[in-house]
Parts: C-alpha cells; sequence; structure tokens
C-alpha cells in the first residue's frame, strides 16, 4: 500500500497492515508521488522515493491511494491525472513486473474542516483516474462505491472522523479492506514474483513526517 495519512493510518492507528507492507506519508499529494523521498533504506538514515522503495521490496501488486492533499479550486482533474501518472510511471519504470491498483479517492464528509474541498471535484478526480487506467492499462479499484451514501453522495454515516470529515474511521478502514479483498483479484493480472533482494523496511522512523502528523 501507498498513500497519504489514509494509508498511514491503517498501520499507525488501526491493524490493517503492517509497516512491511504499507508506506504512508501525512500530507503527501499525488504530484510529489515521483520525487518525494520519504522512506528510509535500512535504517540508514538515506531517504528514498516510494519508487525506489517499491524496486526493493518487489511486491506483487501496489494499491497507490492519492488524491486527496490534491484537491483545490484551481488545480483541474486533467492537471491532477498528468501528474499522478508521472508518479506512477515513475514506479514502473523502478520495477517493471508490478502490479498496478490506483484506489478511488475516498469520499469526503457532508461537514468537513476545509470548505475548500469538495466532493464534486473528488468525483471529477476520480472520473480523471478511471479514464487514465484505462489509457494506460491499469487497473482501477472503485472502492468508493462502498464509502460512499449513495443518498448524499458524501462518505457514510461513521465513516469519517467527526473532527475533519476527511480522514477514515475504523469502521470505513473494514469496508475498505472488506472491499479490497473481493476486488483485488478480478481487477488484476496474474505476474510472477521475483526474488526480494534487499528489502526496504517501512518501519516506525522512516517517513519524516508521519509520527507528529498522522491522523491530522
Amino acid at each position: 500500500f501507498l498513500g497519504d495519512s489514509n494509508t498511514a493510518r491503517m498501520y499507525r492507528m488501526f491493524d490493517f497492515c503492517t509497516y512491511d507492507n504499507a508506506i504512508g506519508s501525512v500530507g503527501m499529494s499525488a504530484k510529489s508521488l515521483a520525487t518525494y523521498a520519504c522512506v528510509e533504506l535500512n535504517n540508514s538514515g538515506s531517504y528514498v522515493t516510494m519508487a525506489k522503495a517499491v524496486a526493493g521490496m518487489q511486491p506483487k501488486r501496489v494499491i497507490i491511494t492519492f488524491g486527496t492533499n490534491d484537491l483545490s479550486p484551481s488545480y483541474k482533474a486533467a492537471d491532477f491525472v498528468k501528474n499522478y501518472q508521472t508518479g506512477i510511471e515513475s514506479i514502473v519504470e523502478a520495477y517493471p513486473s508490478v502490479d498496478i491498483l490506483i484506489n478511488a479517492i475516498p469520499p469526503l464528509g457532508q461537514q468537513h474542516s476545509n470548505q475548500s474541498l469538495t466532493q464534486t471535484q473528488v468525483d471529477e478526480y476520480n472520473k480523471a483516474l478511471v479514464e487514465m487506467c484505462k489509457e494506460k492499462g491499469w487497473k482501477f479499484l472503485n472502492s468508493a462505491e462502498v464509502l460512499k451514501d449513495s443518498a448524499t453522495g458524501y462518505a457514510k454515516s461513521g465513516y469519517v472522523e467527526s473532527s475533519d470529515g476527511i480522514h477514515l474511521t475504523r469502521a470505513a478502514m473494514e469496508a475498505l479492506f472488506d472491499y479490497i479483498r473481493t476486488h483485488r483479484d478480478e481487477s488484476c493480472q496474474a505476474h510472477r514474483r521475483k526474488g526480494r533482494g534487499d528489502v526496504y523496511h517501512a518501519g516506525r522512523d522512516q517517513h519524516r513526517d508521519l509520527r507528529s502528523r498522522v491522523g491530522e
């Protein structure tokens, strides 16, 4: 799993994955995916990008979730996917055999702390991601369909933290991981896994900004 603070919460606040199979960097945007060095190599004090970390870990697949921190009234969907695509391509270039799954941007709560963020833009970004994945031959994991209330178009009640209306709760994570378990294989092509080689550990001290800001 690669992503922002919602990914970090999967293993730092909840127990849906571990430090060994997830990298979450708080506040990180899709447009910084190709360049931001946020993962420490083997506790060496040397930081690398998520793409280089994937090359070291050699997973069968990666589920990538970015977009919440890209939301801005001035940032168009076309520019968002163009920059996101650059970041994803950096992962493919670093480790070509990995299976890419792009996860939908999770829905916002009807009441949320940052009023410049809109569910309309989330939906626009997700539609653009679908088209990007079709064009590039990547898989799109439409997990938003289990997180959204079909009546309101926003996150289901109890699925985002009441303090901000943005970060997913444990209940939402449970629904998300149930969805992943039942949909990841039907959207994936089989890839034979290569030897692991040197491993990049996503340990407790790896994300420079994660310890103090997770959950914000």
